[in-house]
């Protein structure tokens, strides 16, 4: 092989990590990492023993995380005691929802639970390939996905309690956000488990990722943060005598130390050295293959050239491999499959390209993909044809991919990831455009149910405004019905707005009047005009149930509840719940049912029936049977505790709430969370025993333990949480 091609196969082969190769390609000694290699060789000695764990490798692009996994891997991952599965997150988040975990599940074989029949309104709609971003709303939304990353989560703890089994996921920074939730969730369970979970991350990463990392931190994740080699590290690669020249230039990055002997310590140099061998026709091999992606499937390439014959683009991608700009992932009876050699080499190719090919290669690619039918490609066919130019067509075909990758992304309860690619649909489309108003209103929607009310409610504002200027009056209805139940200030008074935009449309139906009469009602409570609220949400009433809708009347329901705050006012509220629990049968709601259950149950206190407490809670336990989505279960928690500390059950009570503030942080809900906080420190303060109170509540809520007397609140036992007695 000549100088210029032998050279490079050496780097790239050697490029991201630390062992280092002969000429012929041979492994000789791994360079650095001691530490964390002994850190490693613990997990997996726990491994053996089923105590499991997540670790994760960081540090910045090209310092060796990938190979520092693979050589942990190979020390310790013994196949014949050891299952190791693999997945992998695409940049710029191409891939459906939960891609590395669903692959790995699969190759590991561990299949989740199928739903329950009747699982409730977001869960069977989704099921059913429901695609309204209007379905559901934030609580069964954020229900439907905790159930289903609990379901993927106990699939694969439970094949790790037959055998040890290794997850390694690589470049978390490009993950989405559903498989960064699954993480925190699996973060959880390991303990117990033959578990291991390795990932790598890039740091410093993108906003949402860096935020998930922080929080893997904070819950017992092991983060291992690479440095650069050492300047004896940077010796045993490159030799004593051009050491101090070698680490002044590379900073001991091991990308560039392993590249520095025959391409220099520039990442423009080390890309320009790997191609320099190439053929004109070989380098547009290159161009395609970059703009597809890291992993590259040669019949999508093909499509993306098709003026190349097989052969010839088998000899390019050959040609590349040997130079040192490709890797082969592995190599089966169909042939090699390659992949870059890093993401960093792959930026640099695509940053060579002139604007006018590159646009021309995404269009090829776009249209390549689509011509596999291939639905799950719905996001990277929606990039293409998005980064194909201002076309009209172009930008139409990308709004379409991208819509069809956010109902995708619903179906699996992804909703930050589609609001994500709803975001990207709603910006192509200028201020004119007729399609513009309801490409925000399906992105208000989806950050609503993700829980983004401040950027839902934005959206819905950008929507109105469009809706308006568009003459697209009949939208402003479903602009104001948004975000439903959220009240803080800025939102009423916008709410407010917006409802009566809408109210002001001619011709409205009557049903939507009630609903927007509700909405308003709503937003008039939090803005302490009582006489309004109460106005707005009798007539919500009255109409509601005029028109015979379901929803509508269920709105003026919770409307009227609110309104409802003096002691004679127990009847009426007894009667809203009894309604509302038939309403919500009609709607296959079961958190509705829960709202009406829990009116019954405060109802009952204040008659002083404890009759009706029972079967409100009877009701509910029965909600639960029927759909097992986490937040009804955690409403049924909390009525059980509260009903067991009047009853003097303290350790009952405290049990439930054990239970409910598992659920709470688990499923990410902050409010629910602080709910099941406050009955921790009811029960510390009755009991007199600070040892009630949860590690994560005096970190959470950043108590001072010297502010509580020692030994406990009230001089307390902490023996008595296992006695009952206060």
């Amino acid at each position: 092989m000549s100088a210029a091609t032998e050279p490079c196969y050496v780097f790239v082969v050697a490029a991201r990590g630390g062992r280092l190769r002969d000429t012929a390609g041979v492994a000789s000694e791994f360079v650095g990492r001691a530490m964390e290699l002994d850190v490693l060789a613990g997990r997996f000695e726990a491994l053996a023993r089923r105590s499991g764990s997540v670790v994760m490798l960081t540090g910045p692009a090209g310092i060796g995380k990938s190979a520092l996994a693979a050589e942990a891997l190979r020390r310790h991952g013994d196949p014949a005691h050891v299952t190791v599965v693999r997945g992998h997150c695409p940049k710029g988040g191409v891939a459906p929802p939960l891609w590395p975990w669903q692959r790995a599940l699969r190759l590991a074989g561990a299949t989740p639970e199928a739903p329950r029949q009747g699982n409730g309104g977001a869960e069977a709609g989704a099921a059913a390939g429901q695609r309204s971003w209007s379905a559901t709303d934030p609580g069964n939304a954020a229900a439907a996905q905790f159930l289903q990353l609990s379901r993927m989560s106990e699939a694969l703890v439970a094949v790790a309690s037959e055998r040890a089994v290794v997850v390694l996921l690589e470049d978390l920074h490009w993950a989405d956000a559903a498989s960064l939730d699954l993480l925190q969730l699996v973060t959880g369970e390991v303990a117990g488990s033959g578990l291991l979970v390795l990932g790598t991350f890039r740091e410093p990463a993108p906003e949402e990722a860096g935020g998930a990392l922080a929080d893997l931190e904070r819950y017992g994740t092991a983060i291992l943060r690479l440095a650069p080699f050492t300047r004896d590290e940077v010796a045993r690669c490159v030799g004593e005598a051009d050491v101090t020249e070698s680490y002044r230039r590379t900073g001991g990055l091991p990308l560039l130390v392993t590249a520095l002997r025959t391409n220099g310590s520039n990442l423009g140099t080390v890309v320009s050295g790997l191609l320099s061998g190439l053929t004109v026709e070989q380098r547009a091999v290159v161009q395609a293959a970059a703009v597809l992606g890291e992993q590259l499937d040669a019949v999508q390439l093909a499509a993306v050239l098709p003026e190349m014959d097989e052969t010839a683009m088998a000899q390019a991608l050959e040609a590349a491999w040997h130079a040192g700009v490709l890797t082969a992932a592995h190599i089966s009876g169909a042939g090699r499959a390659y992949h870059f050699a890093h993401d960093l080499v792959r930026d640099e190719v695509l940053g060579r390209i002139a604007p006018v090919t590159a646009r021309a290669l995404h269009k090829a690619a776009a249209r390549g993909l689509e011509q596999t039918g291939d639905v799950s490609e719905a996001a990277r066919i929606a990039a293409h044809w998005y980064r194909s130019g201002r076309d009209p067509g172009h930008r139409a075909a990308a709004a379409h991919w991208f819509r069809l990758a956010a109902d995708l992304a619903r179906e699996q309860h992804a909703y930050a990831d589609g609001a994500r690619h709803l975001a990207h649909a709603a910006g192509v489309f200028d201020a004119v455009d007729p399609q513009r108003a309801p490409a925000l209103l399906d992105l208000a929607r989806a950050e609503y149910l993700a829980g983004r009310y401040e950027a839902s409610l934005h959206n819905c504002e950008e929507a109105a405004e469009a809706a308006k200027a568009n003459g697209q009056p009949t939208l402003l209805a479903e602009i104001a019905l948004v975000l439903q139940g959220v009240t803080f200030p800025h939102a009423s008074e916008a709410i407010t707005r917006l409802c009566r935009t809408a109210l002001a449309v001619e011709d409205l139906p009557d049903a939507m009047r009630a609903r927007l009469l509700a909405q308003l009602a709503t937003a008039a409570t939090e803005l302490n005009t009582p006489e309004m609220a109460a106005e707005c949400a009798r007539t919500a009433l009255e109409l509601a149930e005029a028109t015979g809708g379901f929803r509508a009347e269920l709105d003026a329901a919770r409307a009227v509840q609110m309104t409802l705050t003096h002691p004679d006012d127990t009847a009426q509220s007894l009667r809203l719940g009894e309604r509302a629990v038939a309403l919500a049968a009609h709607l296959d709601d079961p958190l509705a049912a829960v709202l009406g259950h829990q009116w019954r149950v405060q109802a009952g206190y204040l008659l002083g029936r404890l009759d009706m407490v029972e079967d409100a809670i009877s009701g509910i336990e029965a909600i639960v049977t029927r759909s097992p989505l986490p937040l009804t279960r955690w409403h049924l928690l909390r009525v059980t505790a509260a009903r067991a500390v009047q009853e003097g059950r303290f350790a009952e009570a405290w049990s439930c709430n054990e239970e409910a503030t598992y659920l709470a942080r688990a499923g990410g809900d902050r409010i629910a969370t602080a709910v099941s906080y406050v009955m921790q420190q009811q029960l510390a303060h009755v009991r007199g025993d600070a040892a009630d109170m949860s590690e994560e509540l005096w970190r959470d809520a950043d108590l001072n333990r010297s502010d509580f007397p020692a030994g406990g609140l009230l001089a307390g036992d902490q023996s008595a949480r296992g006695s009952g007695s206060a």
